[in-house]
């Protein structure tokens, strides 16, 4: 889940256009993947209720991208329920 600048899902599609790659199937996998990621929510609110000391030494043992993660785990699960992002699977050739 972790990437470095996220793109806006019809920029994405052009750009595969534009450097001839044909579309194979596009599927919405929003719906199903709900529960994981509720799961996944329910892990990262052990982090925001955790002591502060606590959680400043987990920062230093765990990995920076298990941390980033977290928040994404946190807050995809909603942005999904109110439409502002989804978990689409594109299958493409070139």
């Amino acid at each position: 889940m972790l990437v470095a600048n996220f793109e806006n899902y019809q920029s994405f599609m052009e750009m595969l256009t534009i450097n001839n790659f044909k579309i194979v199937s596009e599927e919405d996998f929003s719906i199903g993947v709900l529960p994981s990621l509720k799961r996944f929510e329910n892990y990262a609110n052990i982090l925001f209720l955790i002591p502060k000391f606590l959680a400043k030494t987990l920062l230093k043992i765990f990995p920076q991208e298990f941390t980033q993660n977290a928040i994404a785990g946190y807050l995809l699960g909603d942005l999904i329920e109110s439409k502002t992002a989804k978990y689409m699977a594109v299958v493409c050739k070139n």
